[in-house]
C-alpha cells in the first residue's frame, strides 16, 4: 500500500514537469491504474489516452484533461473527478461510449473534451463551453450548437448538416477543415428554445429557422460551407448572459483595450439577446494576430472585477478614468436601446471591415430605423426628420450644427479620427469648448430643446458624429436634471 502511494506521488509529480519521458511515465500510470488506482491529482494529461483502462478509484481532481481519451475505460464513475467535467455521470457515458445522440448537455463546461468520431447527431450544446474540444470527424447531424463556445476547437471532418448554429461562437483558431455539411440554420425555431434563450412575443410567431442555403432546393458544395462561415469567427465576440451595467462594460472594455492596444480593439455591433432582450452581445474586430480567447477571459476577468467593488469605489474608478469612460458608456447604453446595432462601413455593403462579407446569425432589423454620417456608419434609431420642423427650428439646428462641425474639424487636426479613443476625445473636448463658451452653450441647447439630437446629427457630417451626439446627449441631461 505504501509503495502505491508513492508510486502515485510520483506519477503526477512527474507529468506535471515536463520531462521528456512523460509519455512512458503516462502509459505506466494508465497500467497502474487498471491494477487498483493512481492519483493523477494536478497532473497534465493532455492527449493521454486510457482506452479499456480500468480507473476505479483514480484520482483526477485538479488534473488537466483537455483531449483525454476515455473511450471503452472501465468504472470510471467510481474515480475522484473533482471539478473537471467527469464530475456529471452523462459525460462519463459520453466519453467512455461516444454515444450522445438525442442527448442535452446545455451550459455545461465541456472544455477540452474529447468526443473524436463520437455520435451526436440531435444533440444539445446550447451555450455550452466547447472550447479546446476535439470533435473530429463527430456526427453533428441536426445538433444544436446555439450559443455554443468553439474556440481552438477542432471540427476537421465533423459532419453539421442540419445544425443549428445561431450565435455560436467560433474563432479564428477553430479549426474548420473538411467539414460535411449540406446546410445549416442560423436560427433555432420558437418551439425548440429552452426558456433561457426563449424570444420574445412579438418574434415567437416567426417559425423561420433562416437556412443556409437559403434556396431549400440547393445544398453546399463541398468546401463551400468553411468559406461561407469564415466571416463569422473574425470578431471578438463578448455575450453577457445577464442584464448588465454599461458604466461597467465601458470600464471593462477600455482596460482590455489598455492592456492589449496590439489587439487594435474596435467596437463594431451590439444585440440585444434573450427572451426578455435582457441579454447583450458586443463584437469588436480586432488585429488578425488576436488571442481571441485571451481577449474575452480578459475582458469577463475586468468586468467581474469592477463588479465586485462597492460602491463609493466604483464611483472613485469612475471619476479616475473621467469623461473617456462616461462618454463611452454613454454610446453603448444609447446602443443598448436597440434591439440589433450594427456600425460596420455601410458603404461596403455586405463586406465587413476586414474585408470578408458581414454575417449576422440572429439579427431582426426593422426598416427605417437607422441614419447614417459621413462614412456610412450605422448609428441609431431615428424617429423623426429635420424638414418637418418649423423654420426657425430648422435655422437654430442648422446654425447648432454648423458650429458643432466646426469644432469637430478643428479638433481633428489634434486627435485622430480613425480609433475610437480618438473620436471619443474630440467629443469631449468639443463639450468642454461649448461649456466654455456661454453663448454657444446657450444656443445648442435651446437648438437641442427645439429638435432634439437624432435631428441634429443628420446636419453633422463628420467621423466622430455620432461620439458628439451621444456626449451632447449625456451634457443635456446634466443641464436639465
Amino acid at each position: 500500500m505504501f509503495l502505491s502511494l508513492l508510486a502515485s506521488i510520483n506519477i503526477a509529480k512527474s507529468t506535471l514537469s515536463g520531462k521528456k519521458n512523460n509519455g512512458l511515465i503516462l502509459q505506466l500510470a494508465i497500467d497502474f491504474a487498471a491494477i487498483g488506482g493512481t492519483s493523477f491529482r494536478g497532473a497534465d494529461l493532455t492527449d493521454a489516452d486510457f482506452t479499456n483502462a480500468t480507473l476505479k478509484n483514480s484520482d483526477f481532481r485538479g488534473a488537466n484533461l483537455k483531449r483525454t481519451w476515455w473511450r471503452g475505460a472501465k468504472k470510471l464513475k467510481f474515480a475522484r473527478p473533482g471539478d473537471t467535467y467527469l464530475s456529471q455521470p452523462q459525460i462519463i457515458e459520453l466519453v467512455t461510449t461516444g454515444d450522445g445522440e438525442n442527448k442535452t448537455y446545455d451550459r455545461l463546461n465541456l472544455q477540452g473534451i474529447n468526443l473524436h468520431k463520437s455520435k451526436l447527431q440531435n444533440a444539445s450544446f446550447i451555450e455550452t463551453n466547447l472550447d479546446d474540444a476535439n470533435l473530429q470527424d463527430a456526427n453533428l447531424t441536426d445538433a444544436r450548437l446555439v450559443h455554443a463556445q468553439l474556440d481552438d476547437a477542432d471540427l476537421t471532418g465533423a459532419t453539421l448538416t442540419g445544425a443549428y448554429i445561431e450565435e455560436w461562437n467560433i474563432t479564428t483558431t477553430t479549426k474548420l477543415n473538411g467539414i460535411r455539411c449540406n446546410y445549416v440554420f442560423m436560427r433555432l425555431p420558437p418551439k425548440d428554445r429552452p426558456a433561457f434563450i426563449a424570444l420574445p412575443p412579438e418574434e415567437s410567431s416567426n417559425l423561420n429557422p433562416q437556412r443556409k442555403p437559403d434556396d431549400w432546393q440547393k445544398n453546399f458544395e463541398d468546401g463551400e460551407f468553411t468559406d461561407f462561415i469564415a466571416p463569422m469567427r473574425q470578431t471578438l465576440d463578448l455575450y453577457h448572459n445577464r442584464s448588465v451595467d454599461m458604466r461597467l462594460v465601458a470600464i471593462a472594455l477600455q482596460q482590455l483595450k489598455d492592456d492589449n492596444p496590439e489587439a487594435e480593439i474596435e467596437v463594431v455591433s451590439m444585440e440585444k439577446k434573450g427572451k426578455n432582450k435582457d441579454k447583450l452581445l458586443i463584437r469588436a474586430e480586432t488585429s488578425p494576430q488576436s488571442d481571441h480567447a485571451a481577449l474575452n477571459q480578459g475582458y469577463f476577468a475586468n468586468l467581474e472585477y469592477v463588479q465586485s467593488l462597492p460602491p463609493e469605489a466604483l464611483q472613485a474608478l469612475v471619476a479616475d478614468r473621467g469623461k473617456i469612460i462616461q462618454l463611452l458608456a454613454g454610446i453603448l447604453e444609447t446602443k443598448h436601446q436597440s434591439p440589433d446595432i450594427n456600425i460596420y462601413n455601410q458603404n461596403q455593403g455586405d463586406q465587413n471591415m476586414s474585408g470578408d462579407r458581414h454575417i449576422t446569425t440572429n439579427s431582426y432589423h426593422e426598416d427605417n430605423r437607422n441614419i447614417t454620417d459621413n462614412q456610412g456608419t450605422i448609428i441609431e434609431n431615428v424617429g423623426r426628420d429635420v424638414n418637418q420642423y418649423a423654420p426657425e427650428q430648422k435655422q437654430d439646428l442648422a446654425t447648432a450644427a454648423a458650429e458643432i462641425q466646426k469644432l469637430l474639424e478643428q479638433l481633428e487636426k489634434t486627435y485622430p479620427t480613425d480609433t475610437t479613443t480618438g473620436k471619443m476625445t474630440i467629443a469631449t473636448k468639443a463639450i468642454e469648448a461649448i461649456e466654455n463658451n456661454p453663448t454657444l452653450m446657450q444656443r445648442i441647447l435651446s437648438a437641442l430643446k427645439s429638435g432634439g439630437t437624432a435631428a441634429l446629427e443628420q446636419l453633422l457630417s463628420h467621423p466622430a458624429a455620432s461620439f458628439a451626439i451621444a456626449a451632447l446627449e449625456d451634457w443635456q441631461k446634466s443641464k436639465t436634471d
